[in-house]
């Protein structure tokens, strides 16, 4: 049995000695281990750093819709109409030429508005009278051979057909390329000309489309 006194006896001095090594070895890994890290950081922050590039500036430019809609004339009463709407915005970059900013505009309006049917840039300069004009030609794709030879929609043809789909397709042209949210003295063009197939568009050929002539900002106003 036991007597219950439990014997304490007192450490020896090799375990103190032992002990105190121990307690040492922790310390020196330690600050070891924070110098290392303070070196570190102290020469990863005197490396130079590196510019930061100011994001290139960008303007927006606007594709437009078309929505019908009733109005009041005293002299018809109400009447409907076709209006141009803001589709959406696309954001280009500055500093580009007028010619880019023009053909990013019209492969952009192809993508959104026309199930990717080709505008083409003919050409773009400064007439006489000092307006900066485009000349655009709506071309078809080479599977189009005429009428009905296309699903709808995937033709120019197709897309002036009918008076409300006729006039929407113009009033969609007209705006977008024109820009009169953004036009103004020498920010864009001033005036618009259309063709279709290499050829002008001349009024009274088409039924329901308003493209033909020179298009100025006055005129769709």
């Amino acid at each position: 049995m036991f007597s219950g006194i439990v014997a304490i006896t007192k450490p020896s001095v090799s375990y103190f000695n032992a002990l105190g090594g121990y307690v040492m070895v922790r310390l020196v890994f330690r600050i070891g281990l924070l110098s290392s890290v303070a070196l570190l950081l102290f020469l990863f922050g005197c490396r130079p750093r590196q510019a930061v590039e100011e994001p290139a500036a960008t303007q927006n430019l606007i594709i437009y819709g078309a929505m019908d809609t009733v109005m009041f004339s005293e002299d018809l009463g109400m009447i409907g109409r076709a209006l141009p709407v803001v589709d959406r915005y696309i954001s280009i970059p500055s500093d580009l030429s007028l010619e880019e900013k023009v053909s990013l505009l019209l492969d952009s309006l192809s993508l959104i508005s026309f199930n990717g049917l080709s505008i083409e840039v003919l050409s773009l300069e400064q007439t006489p009278d000092g307006q900066t004009l485009l000349q655009v030609n709506l071309q078809e794709n080479e599977a189009f051979t005429g009428p009905g030879s296309l699903p709808s929609y995937q033709s120019w043809f197709g897309y002036f057909q009918g008076s409300t789909g006729g006039l929407h397709t113009s009033i969609i042209l007209r705006e977008t390329i024109l820009q009169p949210e953004y036009a103004g003295p020498g920010n864009w063009i001033d005036a618009v000309e259309f063709f279709y197939m290499g050829r002008p568009i001349v009024k009274y050929i088409w039924d329901h489309i308003t493209l033909w002539g020179r298009i100025t900002q006055s005129r769709i106003q």
